[in-house]
Protein backbone atom coordinates (compact mmCIF):
# COMPACT_ATOMS: atom_id res chain seq x y z
CA UNK A 1 0.00 0.00 0.00
CA UNK A 2 1.49 3.61 -0.88
CA UNK A 3 -0.13 6.71 -0.14
CA UNK A 4 -0.09 9.10 -2.75
CA UNK A 5 -0.66 12.65 -2.74
CA UNK A 6 -2.83 14.42 -5.51
CA UNK A 7 -0.46 16.77 -7.38
CA UNK A 8 -1.68 19.83 -10.26
CA UNK A 9 -2.70 18.40 -13.35
CA UNK A 10 -3.05 15.03 -12.03
CA UNK A 11 -6.04 12.41 -13.10
CA UNK A 12 -6.99 8.82 -11.68
CA UNK A 13 -6.39 7.43 -14.82
CA UNK A 14 -2.75 9.18 -14.88
CA UNK A 15 -2.14 8.01 -10.81
CA UNK A 16 -3.65 4.64 -11.67
CA UNK A 17 -1.33 4.13 -15.10
CA UNK A 18 1.38 5.21 -12.40
CA UNK A 19 1.09 2.74 -9.75
CA UNK A 20 -0.46 -0.11 -12.55
CA UNK A 21 -3.42 -0.43 -10.80
CA UNK A 22 -7.28 0.10 -12.14
CA UNK A 23 -9.66 3.06 -11.83
CA UNK A 24 -11.62 1.18 -9.92
CA UNK A 25 -9.84 -0.55 -7.13
CA UNK A 26 -8.89 3.01 -6.10
CA UNK A 27 -12.36 4.29 -6.06
CA UNK A 28 -13.15 1.30 -4.46
CA UNK A 29 -10.45 1.62 -1.52
CA UNK A 30 -11.11 5.56 -1.28
CA UNK A 31 -14.89 5.41 -1.35
CA UNK A 32 -14.55 8.14 -4.15
CA UNK A 33 -17.93 9.60 -4.15
CA UNK A 34 -16.69 12.20 -7.22
CA UNK A 35 -13.71 10.29 -8.54
CA UNK A 36 -13.37 13.15 -10.92
CA UNK A 37 -12.97 15.67 -9.02
CA UNK A 38 -9.70 15.09 -7.44
CA UNK A 39 -8.51 17.99 -5.12
CA UNK A 40 -4.13 18.94 -4.78
CA UNK A 41 -3.02 18.14 -2.00
CA UNK A 42 -5.64 14.84 -1.39
CA UNK A 43 -4.44 11.66 -0.07
CA UNK A 44 -5.35 8.43 -1.99
CA UNK A 45 -4.72 5.03 -0.52
CA UNK A 46 -2.91 2.92 -3.80
CA UNK A 47 -3.90 -0.47 -3.46
CA UNK A 48 -0.04 -2.07 -4.66
CA UNK A 49 1.93 -4.44 -3.56
CA UNK A 50 5.09 -2.00 -4.05
CA UNK A 51 6.49 0.25 -1.62
CA UNK A 52 7.98 3.66 -2.10
CA UNK A 53 11.39 4.28 -0.72
CA UNK A 54 13.64 7.52 -0.28
CA UNK A 55 17.20 6.91 -1.03
CA UNK A 56 19.35 8.65 1.85
CA UNK A 57 22.88 9.93 1.81
CA UNK A 58 25.37 7.30 1.09
CA UNK A 59 23.00 4.83 -0.23
CA UNK A 60 23.23 2.60 -3.08
CA UNK A 61 20.41 0.50 -5.20
CA UNK A 62 22.69 -3.04 -4.13
CA UNK A 63 21.84 -1.58 -0.23
CA UNK A 64 18.33 -0.83 -0.99
CA UNK A 65 17.67 -3.91 -3.18
CA UNK A 66 19.23 -5.85 -0.15
CA UNK A 67 17.06 -4.06 2.37
CA UNK A 68 13.87 -5.18 0.86
CA UNK A 69 15.26 -8.83 -0.17
CA UNK A 70 14.35 -8.03 -4.10
CA UNK A 71 17.42 -7.51 -6.81
CA UNK A 72 18.86 -4.26 -8.19
CA UNK A 73 17.41 -5.42 -11.81
CA UNK A 74 13.99 -5.63 -9.95
CA UNK A 75 14.02 -2.12 -8.82
CA UNK A 76 15.80 -1.39 -12.28
CA UNK A 77 12.38 -2.13 -13.79
CA UNK A 78 9.97 -1.10 -12.04
CA UNK A 79 11.55 2.64 -12.21
CA UNK A 80 11.97 2.65 -15.89
CA UNK A 81 16.16 3.26 -14.93
CA UNK A 82 18.55 3.78 -17.99
CA UNK A 83 21.31 4.64 -15.69
CA UNK A 84 21.15 2.83 -12.26
CA UNK A 85 24.73 4.12 -11.28
CA UNK A 86 22.60 7.80 -10.88
CA UNK A 87 20.76 8.00 -7.85
CA UNK A 88 20.34 10.71 -5.97
CA UNK A 89 19.14 11.32 -1.92
CA UNK A 90 15.46 12.30 -2.04
CA UNK A 91 14.74 10.42 -5.03
CA UNK A 92 11.31 8.28 -4.76
CA UNK A 93 11.64 4.76 -6.02
CA UNK A 94 8.95 1.82 -6.05
CA UNK A 95 10.65 -1.15 -4.55
CA UNK A 96 8.32 -4.26 -6.01
CA UNK A 97 7.02 -6.57 -3.95
CA UNK A 98 9.11 -10.26 -3.49
CA UNK A 99 7.67 -13.10 -5.85
CA UNK A 100 7.60 -16.64 -4.99
CA UNK A 101 7.25 -19.38 -7.28
CA UNK A 102 5.26 -21.94 -5.65
CA UNK A 103 7.61 -25.65 -5.72
CA UNK A 104 5.97 -28.78 -6.01
CA UNK A 105 4.97 -30.10 -2.47
CA UNK A 106 4.49 -26.65 -1.31
CA UNK A 107 1.83 -25.64 0.85
CA UNK A 108 0.77 -21.61 1.89
CA UNK A 109 1.83 -22.68 5.02
CA UNK A 110 5.25 -23.64 4.74
CA UNK A 111 5.54 -20.57 2.12
CA UNK A 112 4.67 -18.45 5.16
CA UNK A 113 6.67 -19.70 7.59
CA UNK A 114 9.50 -19.14 5.55
CA UNK A 115 9.10 -15.53 4.41
CA UNK A 116 8.04 -14.38 8.14
CA UNK A 117 4.26 -14.21 7.23
CA UNK A 118 0.54 -15.44 7.88
CA UNK A 119 -1.04 -17.46 5.41
CA UNK A 120 -3.96 -14.44 5.69
CA UNK A 121 -1.71 -11.59 4.46
CA UNK A 122 -0.50 -13.61 1.29
CA UNK A 123 -4.14 -14.59 0.28
CA UNK A 124 -5.12 -10.81 0.87
CA UNK A 125 -2.27 -9.38 -0.92
CA UNK A 126 -2.73 -11.80 -4.03
CA UNK A 127 -6.66 -11.31 -3.68
CA UNK A 128 -6.93 -15.15 -3.88
CA UNK A 129 -10.58 -16.69 -3.11
CA UNK A 130 -9.87 -20.18 -3.22
CA UNK A 131 -6.15 -21.21 -1.92
CA UNK A 132 -6.54 -25.07 -3.14
CA UNK A 133 -6.45 -24.16 -6.93
CA UNK A 134 -2.72 -22.84 -6.10
CA UNK A 135 -0.40 -25.28 -8.63
CA UNK A 136 3.68 -25.03 -9.14
CA UNK A 137 4.74 -22.56 -11.34
CA UNK A 138 2.29 -20.10 -9.90
CA UNK A 139 3.72 -17.05 -8.74
CA UNK A 140 2.32 -15.50 -6.06
CA UNK A 141 3.69 -11.89 -4.34
CA UNK A 142 5.03 -12.31 -0.74
CA UNK A 143 3.80 -9.31 1.28
CA UNK A 144 6.23 -7.56 3.51
CA UNK A 145 6.16 -7.30 7.50
CA UNK A 146 4.36 -4.18 8.56
CA UNK A 147 6.34 -1.90 10.74
CA UNK A 148 4.44 -1.94 14.19
CA UNK A 149 2.94 1.43 15.00
CA UNK A 150 0.72 2.48 18.08
CA UNK A 151 -3.05 4.10 17.25
CA UNK A 152 -5.79 5.54 18.97
CA UNK A 153 -9.08 6.74 17.60
CA UNK A 154 -11.88 8.87 19.68
CA UNK A 155 -15.41 8.03 19.36
CA UNK A 156 -18.56 9.61 21.03
CA UNK A 157 -21.53 7.58 19.81
CA UNK A 158 -23.19 5.35 21.45
CA UNK A 159 -25.01 1.86 20.48
CA UNK A 160 -25.42 0.43 17.36
CA UNK A 161 -23.52 3.31 15.77
CA UNK A 162 -21.07 2.65 18.26
CA UNK A 163 -20.58 -0.82 17.43
CA UNK A 164 -21.26 -0.07 13.38
CA UNK A 165 -17.89 2.34 13.89
CA UNK A 166 -15.84 0.32 16.13
CA UNK A 167 -16.60 -3.12 14.55
CA UNK A 168 -15.12 -1.28 11.16
CA UNK A 169 -11.85 0.22 12.71
CA UNK A 170 -10.82 -1.90 15.77
CA UNK A 171 -8.62 -4.43 14.12
CA UNK A 172 -6.59 -1.43 12.89
CA UNK A 173 -6.51 0.27 16.42
CA UNK A 174 -4.08 0.02 19.79
CA UNK A 175 -6.53 2.07 21.31
CA UNK A 176 -9.93 3.30 21.46
CA UNK A 177 -10.20 6.15 23.69
CA UNK A 178 -14.23 7.06 24.28
CA UNK A 179 -14.92 10.92 24.67
CA UNK A 180 -15.57 11.67 27.28
CA UNK A 181 -15.82 12.35 31.23
CA UNK A 182 -16.05 15.57 31.38
CA UNK A 183 -14.53 16.77 35.13
CA UNK A 184 -16.52 18.64 37.12
CA UNK A 185 -15.05 21.90 39.67
CA UNK A 186 -15.09 18.96 42.89
CA UNK A 187 -13.40 16.31 41.03
CA UNK A 188 -16.22 14.37 40.19
CA UNK A 189 -16.74 13.24 36.78
CA UNK A 190 -20.11 13.80 34.34
CA UNK A 191 -20.11 11.13 31.18
CA UNK A 192 -20.28 13.47 27.84
CA UNK A 193 -21.52 10.53 25.59
CA UNK A 194 -24.38 8.63 26.06
CA UNK A 195 -22.78 5.09 26.57
CA UNK A 196 -19.61 4.06 26.77
CA UNK A 197 -20.68 0.56 26.95
CA UNK A 198 -20.99 -0.74 24.16
CA UNK A 199 -17.78 0.48 22.27
CA UNK A 200 -15.92 -0.91 24.99
CA UNK A 201 -17.23 -4.21 24.49
CA UNK A 202 -16.86 -3.80 20.80
CA UNK A 203 -13.24 -2.78 21.50
CA UNK A 204 -12.28 -5.77 23.86
CA UNK A 205 -13.99 -7.94 21.33
CA UNK A 206 -11.45 -7.05 18.22
CA UNK A 207 -8.56 -7.13 20.88
CA UNK A 208 -8.10 -3.20 20.86
CA UNK A 209 -7.51 -1.57 24.59
CA UNK A 210 -10.06 0.71 25.83
CA UNK A 211 -9.08 3.92 26.96
CA UNK A 212 -11.12 6.20 29.10
CA UNK A 213 -10.85 9.84 28.25
CA UNK A 214 -11.05 12.60 30.86
CA UNK A 215 -11.21 16.52 29.61
CA UNK A 216 -11.99 19.83 31.47
CA UNK A 217 -13.73 21.18 28.00
CA UNK A 218 -17.39 21.35 26.69
CA UNK A 219 -18.81 22.85 23.73
CA UNK A 220 -19.79 25.80 25.63
CA UNK A 221 -17.09 25.91 28.74
CA UNK A 222 -13.21 26.49 27.84
CA UNK A 223 -12.82 25.05 31.15
CA UNK A 224 -9.47 27.06 32.62
CA UNK A 225 -12.17 27.80 35.96
CA UNK A 226 -12.77 24.04 36.15
CA UNK A 227 -9.30 23.43 35.65
CA UNK A 228 -8.29 25.31 38.57
CA UNK A 229 -10.44 24.61 41.13
CA UNK A 230 -9.43 20.85 40.40
CA UNK A 231 -5.82 21.68 40.34
CA UNK A 232 -5.36 24.07 43.48
CA UNK A 233 -7.15 21.67 45.81
CA UNK A 234 -5.68 18.65 47.16
CA UNK A 235 -9.05 17.40 48.06
CA UNK A 236 -10.48 18.01 44.45
CA UNK A 237 -7.70 16.15 43.06
CA UNK A 238 -7.64 13.20 44.93
CA UNK A 239 -11.62 12.83 44.76
CA UNK A 240 -10.71 12.81 40.43
CA UNK A 241 -8.07 10.13 40.97
CA UNK A 242 -10.62 7.98 43.42
CA UNK A 243 -13.94 8.56 40.40
CA UNK A 244 -10.99 7.82 37.73
CA UNK A 245 -10.23 4.56 39.11
CA UNK A 246 -13.82 3.83 40.23
CA UNK A 247 -15.01 3.94 36.57
CA UNK A 248 -12.10 1.97 34.72
CA UNK A 249 -12.44 -0.95 37.26
CA UNK A 250 -16.26 -0.87 36.92
CA UNK A 251 -16.50 -0.82 33.03
CA UNK A 252 -13.51 -2.50 32.09
CA UNK A 253 -11.00 0.45 30.78
CA UNK A 254 -7.34 -0.23 30.57
CA UNK A 255 -5.69 2.82 29.61
CA UNK A 256 -6.61 6.73 30.53
CA UNK A 257 -6.31 9.66 28.71
CA UNK A 258 -5.98 13.00 30.32
CA UNK A 259 -7.00 16.07 28.02
CA UNK A 260 -6.76 19.41 30.05
CA UNK A 261 -7.71 22.19 27.81
CA UNK A 262 -7.12 26.31 28.65
CA UNK A 263 -4.76 25.93 31.66
CA UNK A 264 -3.87 28.79 32.98
CA UNK A 265 -0.24 30.23 32.68
CA UNK A 266 -0.27 30.48 36.42
CA UNK A 267 -1.21 26.48 37.20
CA UNK A 268 1.39 25.07 34.87
CA UNK A 269 3.29 23.66 37.20
CA UNK A 270 0.08 22.16 39.28
CA UNK A 271 -0.93 20.41 36.22
CA UNK A 272 2.69 18.86 35.43
CA UNK A 273 2.21 17.70 39.47
CA UNK A 274 -0.95 16.23 38.68
CA UNK A 275 0.07 14.14 36.02
CA UNK A 276 2.88 13.00 38.15
CA UNK A 277 0.16 11.90 40.70
CA UNK A 278 -2.01 10.22 38.07
CA UNK A 279 0.43 8.37 36.43
CA UNK A 280 1.98 7.37 39.85
CA UNK A 281 -1.15 6.10 40.98
CA UNK A 282 -2.44 4.37 37.29
CA UNK A 283 0.52 2.83 37.07
CA UNK A 284 0.32 1.19 40.77
CA UNK A 285 -2.75 -0.72 39.28
CA UNK A 286 -1.50 -1.58 35.98
CA UNK A 287 -2.97 0.87 33.91
CA UNK A 288 -1.74 2.74 31.32
CA UNK A 289 -1.98 6.44 31.10
CA UNK A 290 -1.41 9.17 28.34
CA UNK A 291 -2.23 13.00 27.74
CA UNK A 292 -3.22 14.98 24.98
CA UNK A 293 -1.16 18.41 24.35
CA UNK A 294 -2.28 21.18 22.05
CA UNK A 295 0.46 22.20 19.70
CA UNK A 296 2.26 25.57 20.78
CA UNK A 297 5.76 26.81 19.67
CA UNK A 298 6.03 28.90 22.38
CA UNK A 299 4.59 29.53 26.10
CA UNK A 300 3.02 33.11 24.93
CA UNK A 301 1.47 31.70 21.75
CA UNK A 302 -2.01 30.56 21.57
CA UNK A 303 -2.51 26.76 20.49
CA UNK A 304 -1.71 26.26 16.37
CA UNK A 305 -4.44 24.60 14.51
Amino acid sequence: MIIHVVQRGETLWSIANRYRVTIARIIEINELAYPNQLVVGQSLVIPTPYTAHTVRSGETLWMIADRYGITVDDIVRANHMTNPSLIYPGTTLQIPARKHIIQTGETLWKIAQTYGTTIDDILKVNQIQNPNLLYPGVPIIIPRQKPTIITNAFTYHSGKEAEQIVEKVAEHLTYLATFAYVIQPDGSLKLYMADDSDAIGICLAKRCIPMMSITNFTVTEAGENVAHAVLASEENKQRLLNNILKIMKEKNYRALNIDFENVLPADRELYNQFLEQAVDTLHREGYFVSTSLAPKISAAKRAAV
